[in-house]
Order: C-alpha cells, then sequence, then structure tokens
C-alpha cells in the first residue's frame, strides 16, 4: 500500500499520517468493510484529500475517513 502526500491543503488539515493514526484508520476500514473487501477489493493507497484522510481501493473507489468522527463517505 502507498502512501502519498498532497501538499495543497488548508491549515490544520491532514497531510501527513501519522504513525499512531494507522491503527485508529485500520479499526475504521474493518468498521466498514469487515474484513470483506470483495466489494472494493483491497486497500492500494492512503492519501489525503479535502483535510481528510482517504483510502483508495483495487476498483479504483476510494472513501474519506473522520479519523475523529469514526465516520467515512
Amino acid at each position: 500500500m502507498r502512501i502519498q502526500q498532497n501538499k495543497n491543503f488548508y491549515p490544520g488539515a491532514y497531510n501527513v499520517l501519522e504513525v499512531d493514526q494507522i491503527p485508529r484508520l485500520i479499526r475504521l476500514i474493518k468498521r466498514q468493510c469487515g474484513n470483506n473487501f470483495a466489494p472494493y477489493g483491497k486497500p492500494i493507497e492512503i492519501f489525503a484529500a479535502d483535510g481528510f484522510m482517504c483510502v483508495r481501493y483495487e476498483n479504483n473507489q476510494w472513501f474519506h475517513y473522520d479519523l475523529l468522527e469514526n465516520t467515512w463517505w
């Protein structure tokens, strides 16, 4: 899985995934998908967009993950 850094952010937005955030992101992904990634494929890329951590899946669909509110869209 590749982690991409995007430099076009407003102040306070995510632009780097901190090591201590990785377990939170994984828990949120599992909450969304369970252990079944069949609809999307496996996660292939982590990046930031719109101030949130995002994950792109094998089918090229991606979701925003809000680590503070434990939501995704």
